[in-house]
This record gives C-alpha cells, sequence and structure tokens, in this order.
C-alpha cells in the first residue's frame, strides 16, 4: 500500500527534528575537509565521503524499521521520502569513496575489487572491496531487477544491505584513516557497530513475531476475488485511529504486508479486513482456516488525520479501497457521504454495514469498464448534500489508475489541489 496524503501539523515538528538530527550525524565529518589540492586532500575527502555515506546508509537502515520509526511518527509516507532521499546521496558519496582512494594511492581500477589478505591493513581494506561488491549488486538490482522481477526478488535482494553495512563498519573502524587521526570518530564508529548489531537483533526478533499481537481469524468469507477476514484478540489489541492501516503477517519468519481496517469498532479487539486476492501472500491467507492465528503489527500512516471537524467530506472508493474510508465517515458522522465504484456489485454481507451507517449518504457506482464517476455525478451529490467545495475535503482510495481518474474529474470541477488527499492499495 502507498500512501498520499498531506502530513498533519503536529508531524511537521519531528519531522524537522529527525532531518536535523541526520545533519548533526554528518556535519563533524564535513567539518574535517581541508580544501588543498594534494594528495592528502584526496586522502582526507575519500575518509569524509566514506564515513557520511555509511552514516546515511545507517540512516536508512533505521527509517526502514516500521517497529521503530513508529515510536516517533505516523507520517510513514513522509520517512519514505527521507529514506528513498538518503539512499540516493549515500550512493554518491559510496561510490566516489574508493574512486578518491584509488587516485590518492595511484593504484588502478583493479585494486578496488581484488582481494588481500596478507597483512591485517589489506584485509581491512578487503572489508571495504566486499562491502562495496555487495553495494554494486544491490544497486544495480534496484534498477535492473525491480522492474523485470517482482517485488519479493528484488526484497530478498535488498537485504544483502545488513552484511553489506556490517562489513563497511568493520572497514571504517580498522582501517580509517580519519578515525586514526580523530579517536573520537573511531569511537563514533564503535558505537555504530553495536548499535547497529542491537537493529539487527531486534529486526530479527520482529520478524520471527515477536512485539507484535498474536489475532484469531474467527470468520472468512470469499467474493470473487476478494477475502472478508474478521480477527479477534485476546491481548493488547492493536489500537488504529481511522484511515490507519496494519501490517499482517501469516507466520512467523515470513512476510509481512499492509492492510487498511475495514470495521474497527471494537477498539481493536475485533477487526474487519477486506482484502483482494492476488499473489501469493493473499492467496495463501485465503486458504487459511477459521481458528488459524495471524500476527499484527501497527498502527501505521496519517491518512485522513488532518481534518477538521467542520470539514464536510467526500469518500471515494475504487474496489477494495473501500477498507480504508468507512471508519473515516463514521468519525465524521453528519458531514460525510461516501461513493463505492466497483465493477461488479458487491455482496450483501460488504454492503450492509454500510447502508446502515450512511443511509442516504452512500451512493454505489456499478461499471465494468471502469467508467465510474461523470462531473456531473460529483457536482449532483455536492448540491444535494449542501457541500461547499471550498470546504470539502475529498478522499480518494482505489488503483493508480483509478485515482488518477478521479483527480482528473476534481480537477475539471476547480477543486483545490489542496482538498484532494489519496490513498493507492497495490
Amino acid at each position: 500500500m502507498n500512501i498520499n496524503v498531506a502530513l498533519p501539523r503536529a508531524e511537521l515538528p519531528k519531522l524537522i527534528v529527525l532531518k536535523s538530527l541526520i545533519f548533526l550525524s554528518t556535519f563533524p565529518f564535513i567539518l574535517l575537509l581541508d580544501f588543498k589540492t594534494s594528495t592528502v586532500f584526496l586522502q582526507t575527502l575519500a575518509g569524509v565521503t566514506g564515513y557520511v555515506g555509511l552514516i546515511l546508509f545507517v540512516w536508512q537502515v533505521v527509517l526502514g524499521s516500521r517497529f521503530l520509526i513508529s515510536k516517533f511518527t505516523n507520517g510513514i509516507l513522509k520517512i519514505i521520502k527521507l529514506h528513498k532521499w538518503l539512499g540516493i546521496w549515500a550512493t554518491v558519496l559510496v561510490i566516489f569513496h574508493p574512486i578518491f582512494q584509488m587516485l590518492a594511492f595511484f593504484e588502478g581500477i583493479s585494486w578496488l575489487f581484488i582481494p588481500g589478505f596478507d597483512t591485517p591493513r589489506e584485509i581491512s581494506i578487503t572489508y571495504g572491496r566486499v562491502a562495496f561488491c555487495i553495494f554494486l549488486i544491490i544497486f544495480l538490482s534496484s534498477k535492473l531487477i525491480r522492474k523485470n522481477f517482482s517485488y519479493r526478488i528484488w526484497l530478498r535482494v535488498h537485504y544483502l544491505a545488513y552484511p553489506m553495512l556490517f562489513l563497511a563498519l568493520e572497514h571504517a573502524f580498522s582501517i580509517g584513516i580519519l578515525g586514526d587521526q580523530y579517536p573520537a570518530l573511531k569511537a563514533l564508529v564503535g558505537t555504530l557497530i553495536l548499535g547497529f548489531n542491537i537493529l539487527v537483533f531486534f529486526r530479527l526478533a520482529f520478524w520471527a513475531g515477536f512485539f507484535k499481537t498474536k489475532y484469531v481469524i474467527v470468520a472468512k468469507e470469499i467474493f470473487d476475488d476478494q477475502l472478508l477476514l474478521t480477527l479477534e484478540t485476546k491481548f493488547k489489541a492493536v489500537s488504529t485511529l481511522p484511515g490507519q492501516y496494519i501490517y499482517l503477517q501469516n507466520r512467523a519468519l515470513g512476510e509481512a504486508h499492509p492492510f487498511s481496517i475495514l470495521d474497527n469498532s471494537q477498539n481493536g479487539q475485533s477487526i474487519q479486513l477486506l482484502i483482494k486476492i492476488q499473489g501469493h501472500f493473499t492467496q495463501a491467507l485465503a486458504t487459511k482456516n477459521i481458528g488459524e492465528s495471524v500476527a499484527l503489527d501497527g498502527p501505521y500512516g496519517d491518512f485522513g488525520q488532518n481534518l477538521k471537524s467542520e470539514n464536510n467530506l467526500v469518500l471515494i472508493a475504487g474496489g477494495v479501497g473501500i477498507s480504508s474510508l468507512p471508519e473515516i465517515g463514521r468519525a465524521h458522522s453528519g458531514n460525510s457521504v461516501l461513493i463505492w465504484c466497483l465493477r461488479n456489485p458487491p455482496n450483501d454481507t460488504l454492503e450492509k454495514p454500510i447502508q446502515e451507517n450512511f443511509g442516504e449518504r452512500y451512493f454505489k457506482f456499478v461499471s465494468s469498464n471502469n467508467n465510474h464517476l461523470q462531473n456531473s455525478d460529483i457536482t449532483s451529490i455536492l448540491k444535494t448534500n449542501n457541500f461547499d467545495p471550498k470546504i470539502t475535503k475529498f478522499l480518494i482510495c482505489g488503483s493508480k489508475k483509478f485515482n488518477k481518474s478521479l483527480i482528473e474529474i476534481l480537477k475539471n470541477l476547480e477543486i483545490p489541489k489542496s482538498n484532494i488527499l489519496t490513498e493507492k492499495y497495490n
């Protein structure tokens, strides 16, 4: 699931603090640059690019740990963007680091890749060479495998980042030229190694199912390609706000996927999920029996949490995108309408609770060719409910194609861009 929403105002200071911490963690190394046109300068430049790139990669791992970052902020989209931005700059710095070293020591390109074990210094350099080779595999796979292979294959290759970082940290600690000159920097790298090992331990424990809440499947229905699951727990429930989502794990050491919560009227003790059956994970989930357990963690996301009580809401769902919206509508009962666009008429089990909650504020559009809504439909709904477009928020949840078509309709109606929030499911 990908989420595209405005960041709640309360989250902005947290994001500023996080960016400040990242900058401060790299600033001491930048100050070490001595701009001289000499070999010494190239060595220093190589050391600075290596250290800063390494720290940015460590930050990437931290920001990629949802169980950790969720304690700090729910603005996952902004964190993902920051995660990618750090990856770009870390990649640039890590590529230039060995090139500067090669030039500083008057070596050829083969020096970057041929391992050496004759001396402790060569062994330490070899740590860096192996880390660099792993980095190249990850970098190339991000550009090639991601476009031509499944997400699952790309993700498994991406996990090579952990041995890469471990070797790079060992390389920086054992041979870092700047570390020999500045003991405080060496101590910092040693602290990073300790922190990285602790983080890896917790990530493995999280992967094994620890720190998650066990839920039991108490009801299950399948409608065409849609799976409706009802889950209950006897433990401390995952408490979500309207519009948030959870990660569900089928089994220990298995994958975890994000899903929005269709119904959380029982404060997390009993929840409903509507899932589109596509791919290995959801197909395996559909075969689980009543009484079997799954593990949940969360909540995550901030979709719809930047809304004011006086805002009128038009909630528009495409297919299983309905999962994200009823809870938001219930939280703004009286000034929200729900529009559900489908290829086929919905099952009564799914539609009945929606009809009961929204009544005449529920609108259904069924079209097999995805040509659901017209400009006139939106205009009519706004007029019928006396909604002022200037203070009406439009929350859209559907496929990428569905969201794009709805955004175009709203633009044609001169709805301000700031009034349109979208969530995309994969």
